[in-house]
């Protein structure tokens, strides 16, 4: 199979290049490799206000505030001791003061300044269907195998279209590594990076429904809150009206009694499903494992 630009992954990274090639280069043949099947969950879900930006400008702002994921307005900080004085905020409005306002919104106002909250299994699936919509051809459940290469030239990719038995070559002018901490054709090629010793962290992540908050903190405008412990830190999100996903970040080591110690007593809610750690990438070890805390390990980066 022959294109113009190949590009691997078909998360946000993808779907955004592709999109966009094909918004301002209409007559380009984009193809975009995806190895999963959407949705999927995913984490990274607070984003940041520079990407309602690129939202609009890829045209799909409006389908993304339709999904009505809660609009984010900043975080807070809890450092050292537990005591309320101990409160650092970060607002993206000025002193954090939020219209409440009818939803769906437009890109306008206040609404410029703040972002979005997402369900990253939603959120995804609406960015590559866009890509879709654009013109590019989407094949998912297609993960690359092997890069193609003479010297320092990229000649080819192979990958499985759809999951099928028949190995296919993707040949390309142009090849876009969108594939995320996998970085397929980095490694492929050779290209060394710098990881430092200290950012090699294990980061442990949970869903949890009907989460009960100290403060409410609703649909209409929410923050990120932090909170910092002797080993670590602390983050929850909420990413739906109804689900919040809890970070454990920890530095260093990994802790046989964190999770356990800690969950019950920020705050209570419904399980979900999906939960996970994340170790540094440099440090996975080959297959996925999973634990009697049903904790799964693969290679991912562990901070957005």
């Amino acid at each position: 199979m022959k294109c113009d630009v190949a590009i691997i992954g078909g998360g946000p990274a993808g779907a955004t290049v592709g999109t966009l090639l094909k918004k301002f280069n209409p007559d380009l043949d984009v193809v975009i490799l995806e190895r999963e099947k959407f949705p999927r969950d995913h984490v990274g879900e607070s984003l940041l206000p520079a990407v309602t930006g690129v939202l609009d400008e890829m045209g799909v702002w409006d389908a993304v505030e339709a999904a009505n994921f809660p609009i984010k307005l900043g975080a807070t900080y809890r450092w050292g001791k537990h005591t309320d004085d101990d409160l650092y905020y970060f607002h993206f409005l000025p002193e954090g003061k939020f219209t409440q306002t009818e939803r769906p919104g437009k890109y306008t106002g206040q609404r410029r300044q703040t972002t979005f909250q997402v369900d990253r299994s939603v959120y995804d699936k609406l960015l590559l269907d866009h890509a879709k919509s654009m013109g590019c051809r989407v094949y998912e459940q297609s993960r690359v195998t092997q890069v193609l290469s003479e010297g320092d030239r990229i000649e080819g990719l192979q990958t499985y279209l759809h999951g099928s038995d028949e190995i296919e070559t993707i040949t390309a002018t142009t090849y876009v590594d969108a594939s995320g901490g996998e970085s397929i054709v980095r490694k492929t090629m050779g290209v060394e990076v710098e990881s430092p010793t200290l950012l090699r962290n294990i980061a442990i992540w949970d869903y949890w429904h009907n989460t009960e908050w100290a403060e409410k903190i609703g649909v209409g405008g929410t923050y990120v809150y932090v909170l910092s412990i002797n080993y670590g830190w602390i983050w929850f999100i909420p990413s739906r009206p109804n689900s919040d996903l809890d970070w454990l970040h920890h530095f260093r080591r990994v802790l046989p009694k964190v999770w356990e110690d800690h969950r019950g007593t920020v705050h209570r809610g419904d399980r979900d499903s999906a939960s996970g750690a994340f170790p540094h990438p440099e440090r996975n070890t080959g297959e996925p494992t999973r634990g009697d805390q049903g904790l799964e390990l693969c290679g991912g980066p562990p901070v957005r």
